[in-house]
C-alpha cells in the first residue's frame, strides 16, 4: 500500500504543459497520496493495553515473539492479539457429595492469571476463551474431587484443611495450560436441612454431656474438701486421753495369750487358766 502511494504521489506530479511538454511539479492531486500514505502506515503501529500480552501472527501463525504493553511499530502483514495478563476471578456455586454420601453445596473463588512468557502457547492451543474452555470445567471438577475425599463432618471441621486441597490440586492440573494459580477460597458451604437438623442435635447432646460432666466434677471436689475438712478437725481434736478412752471402750476385757518380741515369745494362755 505505501509502495502504491508513493508511485501515485510521484504519477499525479507530472503534468502537460502546452508549449513545454510534460512536467513534474507538486500539486493537489498529490494530497490524496499523501493520504493513502499515512493510512498504510498506521496499520504498521500496534498498542497493547496495560495487563496484557501481545500474540504476534502473521497470515494465521502464531509467532513465538509476544508484545509487552505499550506501541509497537510492526510489518503491516503482521496481527497482534492482545490476551490480559491481570489477576482474573472467577466464582462458581456447585454441588457435590461427601464420602459418606452426603449432599454439600459450595461457593468457590479462584483467583488465577496466564503465564505471561506462554502467552502465544496458550493462544495457540486453547485461544482466548480459556476462561469458559478450560478453567470453569476444571475447577468444577477439582472441588467436586476434593470434596468428595472428606466426611460432610470433617469438611466442617476442616475447612482451611479442605481448601488448602483444592488449591494445590487446582496448581497440578492448571499450570498443564499455562495458567497459574493466584489463591483460593471457599466462601460458603452448606448441606442439606436433614443434615443440618443432625448436627444441631448431635453438638446439643455433647453440650448437655458436657454439662453433665462439669456438674458430676464440682460435686465430686465438693465431696472431697468436706472429707479433707472432717479429717483435719479430726486431727487437731485427737489427744492422748481420748485415744486411751477409746481403747478402753473398745477392749472386751480378754488379755493376750502370747507376749514377747522378735527374738523371744512367752505364752502365757496356760497361766492364765491356772
Amino acid at each position: 500500500g505505501v509502495i502504491i502511494f508513493i508511485i501515485t504521489f510521484f504519477a499525479l506530479g507530472f503534468k502537460r504543459e502546452q508549449g513545454i511538454g510534460t512536467k513534474w511539479r507538486v500539486n493537489a492531486k498529490q494530497i490524496i497520496s499523501l493520504i493513502g500514505i499515512v493510512i498504510a502506515l498506521t496499520g504498521c503501529i500496534k498498542t497493547v493495553p496495560t495487563g496484557h500480552t501481545g500474540v504476534v501472527t502473521v497470515f494465521g501463525t502464531v509467532e513465538p515473539q509476544t508484545y509487552d504493553a505499550g506501541i509497537h511499530f510492526t510489518a503491516p502483514w503482521k496481527q497482534v492479539v492482545n490476551m490480559d495478563n491481570r489477576i482474573q476471578k472467577i466464582s462458581s456455586e456447585m454441588s457435590g457429595t461427601t464420602s459418606d454420601m452426603q449432599d454439600v453445596y459450595t461457593k468457590f473463588t479462584l483467583n488465577y492469571q496466564i503465564s505471561k512468557k506462554n502467552a502465544s502457547e496458550i493462544y495457540k492451543t486453547i485461544g482466548k476463551e480459556y476462561e469458559d474452555t478450560v478453567i470453569v470445567a476444571q475447577t468444577n471438577n477439582t472441588v467436586k474431587s476434593v470434596l468428595a475425599k472428606y466426611a460432610a463432618t470433617e469438611l466442617v471441621s476442616s475447612r482451611s484443611e479442605v481448601a488448602a486441597a483444592i488449591e494445590k490440586e487446582l496448581e497440578s492440573v492448571l499450570s498443564k495450560y499455562d495458567i497459574e494459580v493466584v489463591d483460593t477460597a471457599i466462601e460458603n458451604l452448606t448441606f442439606s436441612d436433614e443434615f443440618n437438623d443432625s448436627i444441631e442435635q448431635k453438638v446439643i447432646a455433647e453440650q448437655n454431656l458436657n454439662l453433665e460432666v462439669e456438674q458430676e466434677a464440682k460435686r465430686k471436689i465438693a465431696e472431697a474438701e468436706g472429707i479433707a475438712k472432717a479429717n483435719a478437725i479430726l486431727t487437731e481434736s485427737i489427744s492422748d486421753d481420748i485415744l486411751q478412752k477409746n481403747m478402753i471402750d473398745k477392749w472386751n476385757g480378754e488379755l493376750p495369750k502370747v507376749v514377747g518380741n522378735s527374738s523371744n515369745v512367752f505364752d502365757v494362755s496356760s497361766y492364765l487358766s491356772e
